[in-house]
C-alpha cells in the first residue's frame, strides 16, 4: 500500500517481470500529494500490469476481499498510526494466500511495531526476518526470557521504546504458513 515515487512498486514489478502478474497499488494520495510521479515512473519503466486504487486502504482492502482477490505478497507502507497499520494487517492477513508473505516497512515506528507484534503472534504466521534475521532469532529467544522481568521493572513508555528498537529491524516479513483458524476466544498479549 502506498506508491509515492514508485520505488517499492518498481522493485516488486521487477521481481514479477515476465510472469503473469497483477500488482495492485492502494494510494489515496498518488494524484494529489504525489502528482502521479509513482505511476509515471512505472509507466516509464514499461510496467503495464499494475492497478492503482486511489482510495484509503480501509475502503480499498475490504473491497478487494469482497471481489475475491488473493495475493502472494502484500507490502504495507501506509499511514503509520496503530489503528491504520493494524487494519492494513488485518485485511492483508485475510487477502494473503497460505505460503504468501506480508512485508511491513517502518516497523521501528512505535505504532507499527505494536501492530506487527500482534499479528506476528498469530499461530498461522512465521516471522521470517528482515534486514537482520540472525538478530531477530536472538531477540526472540532473549525476549521470551527477559520480557516479563523488563515489563515489571521499567515504566511502560521506556520498555516500549527500548524493546521496539531491539525487537524488529526497520522492515520485516511474515509468512503465512497455514490457514488462520484461530477461535473466537483466541488472544495473545502483545
Amino acid at each position: 500500500m502506498g506508491c509515492a515515487y514508485g520505488l517499492s512498486s518498481l522493485h516488486i514489478a521487477g521481481a514479477l517481470a515476465g510472469r503473469p502478474a497483477r500488482h495492485v497499488i492502494v494510494d489515496p494520495f498518488q494524484s494529489t500529494d504525489w502528482h502521479g510521479i509513482g505511476v509515471a515512473n512505472l509507466d516509464r519503466a514499461g510496467v503495464d500490469f499494475y492497478e492503482l486504487r486511489e482510495e484509503p486502504s480501509e475502503l480499498a482492502l475490504p473491497q478487494l476481499l469482497r471481489d475475491g482477490a488473493e495475493f502472494d505478497l502484500v507490502f504495507i507502507d501506509g499511514l503509520h498510526t496503530f489503528d491504520q497499520t493494524f487494519l492494513d494487517l488485518y485485511y492483508a492477513s485475510r487477502l494473503i494466500k497460505p505460503g504468501g508473505y506480508i512485508v511491513i516497512d517502518d516497523v521501528t515506528w512505535p505504532a507499527v511495531s505494536k501492530a506487527v507484534s500482534h499479528i506476528a503472534g498469530y499461530p498461522c504466521y512465521r516471522l521470517i526476518g528482515g534486514t537482520s534475521a540472525p538478530i531477530l532469532r536472538l531477540n526472540h529467544l532473549l525476549g521470551k526470557l527477559f520480557k516479563p522481568l523488563a515489563e515489571a521493572l521499567f515504566p511502560r513508555w521506556l520498555y516500549d521504546h527500548v524493546y521496539r528498537q531491539w525487537k524488529y529491524p526497520s522492515m520485516v516479513a511474515l509468512q503465512k504458513v497455514a490457514k488462520d483458524e484461530r477461535g473466537e476466544k483466541w488472544f495473545r498479549s502483545f
